[in-house]
Parts: C-alpha cells; structure tokens; sequence
C-alpha cells in the first residue's frame, strides 16, 4: 500500500475542518500532521503501508529511507519496512487478546497490533469489477485481516462473518477450515459508531520494569508518570505512591496483597496504563 503526503495537505490541518469520517481516516490525520515522527511510523506499520511521498525535508527525513532524492524535488518517496500485503492470515487466538487502542499515542497497545498483523502468512487477493477474491489455506486458529476499510461496506458470499478490526480494516473469520475462496462485495456503507480517537499520553508500564526490593515493596519503570499525581493499582485496589518520578514509581504494598500473581496498573491524569501481571514474591524468612 502506498499513501501520499504532500505539502497541500499538512497545510490543509492547520484550517477548520470537519473530523475525519473513521478511524482510518483519523490515523491518516494523524501521521500527515506535524510532530510524532516515531509514533506515525509506527501507525505507517499498522496501517500497512510500504512506501509513501512526503517532503524531503519534513517529518520522515530522518527515520525513513529514501531510495532516491533531488535537491529540486519536494516530495520525496520514503519506504517502511515491514512484511505488508493487502491481505494475510493472522492468530485468532492472539487477536482475542489485543489490548484495547484508546487513542493516537496508545503507542503500547498499537505495538501489540502491529505485532500481531506483521505476518508472512499472505493469502491470494485478486481484483475485479465484481468484487474481490481472496484464496486461502484456512485452520482453526485463523483470521483473515483484509485492509480495505470496513466503513466503506461490504459483504462477503462464502460462509463467513466480517466485522471491523481495531484499527478499522476488514477482518474475515471463516466458519469452515481448509482451502477457501472468499469473494468480497461491495455493501452498504458501513455505519461509523467508533468515537473519536484522541492524542492523549497514557501512562506505560515498562514489560520488564517492575522490581521488588521486599515483599512490601515495588519499584515500577515506565513512561508518562506524572510526579505527584501518579498511583498504582493492584486489582483495582488504590495504592498511593512513597515517590513518583517520569518514569518511576515507588510503592509499599499493602498486608492484605499477599503472595502471587496480581494486576498491576499505574494511573496518571492522563488515565489508565494497560494492567502488566506481576508476581509477588513471599518474604524470605531466615
């Protein structure tokens, strides 16, 4: 998929205009706005676009690689890397567990699903006048993510259901394994009852950034904290920090968390960061 942004459009964001129609349509936004460069790569990945034209000297110059530039050109053709095809087949097992994306710089839960959809598995698509046909080796664990936006309606004629991905592409789930062809159809459009993504910094909990120097004590690392107005909570039980920092919280657990596994959440203005499962470790006794 390739995408173009030009110099029209990033000065189009700065007048008054109506909010985009979709999701897609907002990520677009979103990636052709000023700022966020590693952030926009990082939607560029999940949206699956491998090349695009932006300015030479804007946003992408030093984080995307650029197969070719004159000093008399102002847009530039920049390439992402990642293993990206209009359609491949991905975990259905994995996709029930993707963290919800609650906005533009959810950057945790936007990583999950680049992880989750950056796959190999591609599947044969082909285009006509009648629709699209999609060939496919199904098993039990699999989904078909199809991207082609799930607003712009469709239908599919194999036994099958389509329903709006996270980030608002198609996903197939097959109702019977095996080789498959599926032809998709265009619909009535599809009605966008998604809210508006927003920018908001939620706060992160590093994967391997909590530390337990005692059974009553945690150290936790991570990004977004908000000193003296950041808290934990350890399943959903309110817990003040002893010392709060950008990127660490210090807290003295309570007696009634007792040994074992626990959801784990750190709270800013902000909002929520997603739970990380930690494993608290009993007192070692002499």
């Amino acid at each position: 998929m390739r995408i173009a942004l030009v110099a029209a459009a990033l000065a189009c964001l700065a007048c008054s205009a109506p909010p985009p129609a979709n999701r897609i349509d907002q990520i677009r936004a979103f990636v052709q706005a000023p700022g966020n460069e590693q952030a926009s790569v990082l939607w560029l990945r999940a949206l699956g676009v491998e090349a695009l034209e932006a300015p030479c000297q804007g946003k992408f110059a030093e984080i995307l690689h650029r197969p070719s530039t004159s000093e008399k050109e102002a847009d530039c053709l920049f390439t992402v890397d990642g293993p990206f095809a209009e359609a491949v087949l991905v975990s259905r097992s994995a996709f029930e567990q993707l963290p919800e994306i609650r906005g533009l710089l959810d950057l945790e839960a936007v990583e999950a699903y680049v992880l989750w959809s950056e796959r190999p598995e591609r599947v044969g698509l082909k285009r006509s006048e009648a629709g699209i046909e999609i060939d496919a080796d199904v098993a039990e664990n699999n989904l078909i993510l199809v991207r082609l936006p799930f607003a712009d309606g469709w239908a599919v004629d194999e036994p099958a259901r389509l329903e709006r991905d996270p980030i608002g592409y198609v996903l197939l789930r097959p109702e019977q394994t095996g080789r498959r062809t599926f032809r998709l159809r265009r619909a009535a459009a599809a009605a966008t009852s998604a809210p508006e993504w927003t920018a908001v910094e939620y706060p992160r909990i590093h994967p391997e950034g909590v530390v337990q120097p005692g059974q009553r004590y945690l150290v936790v690392y991570g990004e977004n904290f908000t000193p003296g107005m950041t808290h934990a909570l350890v399943d959903d039980q309110k817990i003040e920090a002893v010392f709060s920092s950008e990127t660490q919280l210090n807290l003295q657990l309570p007696a009634e968390v007792a040994p074992g596994p626990h959801e784990l959440q750190v709270e800013t203005p902000a909002g929520r960061s997603h739970a990380l499962t930690v494993d608290i470790q009993a007192e070692d006794r002499p």
